[in-house]
This record gives C-alpha cells, sequence and structure tokens, in this order.
C-alpha cells in the first residue's frame, strides 16, 4: 500500500449524512467539479468518495467504525478520512480537517508513512 494523507475528528457522535454533507462541500470549495455520489459507495463501515481534479481520478476513504487506529495520536471515537498523498492529496484533507473540525477536534498527516497525524490548532 502506497502513503497517503489521513485526518480524522475525535467525536463520539457519527452523524454520517451530515459528515459527508460537510465532506462534499469542502470538496466543491477545493474547486472540484465531479463528485460521485458517497451514498452509492458503501462498503461495510466506510464509505469512498471518488471524484476528479485537474483530469485526474482520486478516492477518498472515509471510517467510521476504525476507533483503535492512530491512537499513539489520539484514544477516542473516530472518523477518519484517507487520500493518497500524491499532488494535492495533503492540502485536500487538511481543508476537510478544517472543515470537518466543527464535529470535534481534527487530527492530519501529510504522509502516514513518515508522521503521526498532529492536532489542528
Amino acid at each position: 500500500m502506497g502513503c497517503t494523507s489521513v485526518g480524522f475528528i475525535l467525536t463520539d457522535k457519527k452523524p454520517v449524512f451530515d459528515i459527508l454533507s460537510v465532506i462534499r462541500e469542502s470538496l466543491k470549495d477545493f474547486g472540484i467539479k465531479r463528485i460521485d455520489d458517497p451514498r452509492l459507495r458503501w462498503f461495510a463501515e466506510f464509505v469512498t468518495i471518488d471524484f476528479s481534479y485537474s483530469d485526474e481520478m482520486r478516492s477518498l476513504s472515509v471510517f467510521f467504525d476504525c476507533d483503535n487506529d492512530y491512537s499513539e495520536s489520539a484514544i477516542g471515537d473516530k472518523v477518519i478520512f484517507s487520500l493518497g498523498a500524491g499532488g494535492v492529496g495533503p492540502e485536500i484533507i487538511r481543508q476537510l480537517c478544517i472543515d470537518l473540525s466543527q464535529f470535534g477536534r481534527a487530527f492530519y498527516t501529510p504522509n502516514d508513512c513518515e508522521y503521526n497525524p498532529e492536532e489542528l490548532v
């Protein structure tokens, strides 16, 4: 597996559709024009959101049940989102962290192969 840019929010409540709505608006604000409907992309306990940016197809993964992941950075219930670390992946994940911080404390790493996520302040 390759390196990814990762963000997560600590939240004991996980309003799935509210979170997905904020993600969709954040991607639009970033300038992404083609975004597939995430409600149609359910796989077990996570969602993928496919989109294109600068003629490049990308897939954002959003995990609602991986509360033990990244416990070295923070302990608690999490919503984790990741995107390949290439291109503008780190910038998109950082912006998602900022936009999703309304649901809880946000953590971010531009490259999970080299760094643990740190809290954004």
